[in-house]
């Protein structure tokens, strides 16, 4: 594509951005498409096994989405490893998608491990000696730390830092924050 452009008379590294341009989308729309037939083979064969077992879980399992948001990680895995192919020569670009993609991972997984957590509550709730306990409120409460830990990783994803650092930051603001209150 590139010699075909260049031959055209088209500059050397308007050629280069276009052919990587074409390239990404490419990636993206295979990208797309491997989603929906993963999707169509994933999900539709747990919910024909579904269908045939008397178990709670497994309709569960598709109730709350956590095998649609656990296939959508494969296409967002896919594209992270094929990104180096489509990029070859603009960095920065690989390195921007690249963190769009992991983005793209860690909230398919937050979002899995959500529908796992509700999944628990609801098989909870449908055992008789369990109804009495508070298991909401404890569900809530791991929820709201997946979710904090996960948009910590999102944040350290993007401003290329550890999550090691950043909650180390967040402890230290937390210790001066109750040193000052302490004080007052």
């Amino acid at each position: 594509m590139n010699k075909v452009l260049t031959g055209w008379g088209v500059d050397e590294k308007i050629a280069n951005t276009f052919d990587e341009a074409i390239i990404a989308i490419l990636l993206v729309a295979v990208a797309i498409g491997l989603d929906y037939l993963c999707q169509a083979i994933f999900v539709g064969g747990v919910r024909s096994i579904v269908k045939h077992t008397h178990y709670k879980w497994d309709t569960l399992l598709i109730k709350r989405k956590v095998v649609h948001y656990l296939v959508h990680t494969i296409p967002g895995i896919l594209v992270y490893a094929l990104l180096p192919m489509a990029f070859i020569r603009g960095k920065e670009l690989l390195f921007i998608s690249q963190k769009i993609c992991a983005v793209y991972i860690i909230f398919s997984l937050l979002l899995a491990l959500n529908g796992l957590l509700l999944m628990m509550l609801d098989l909870f709730n449908q055992q008789e000696k369990m109804r009495n306990r508070p298991m909401k409120g404890f569900i809530q409460v791991l929820q709201v730390l997946v979710f904090f830990v996960g948009g910590i990783v999102i944040i350290a994803i993007l401003v290329n830092k550890s999550p090691a650092t950043l909650f180390a930051g967040l402890g230290a603001s937390a210790a001066i924050l109750m040193l000052t209150c302490w004080r007052n």
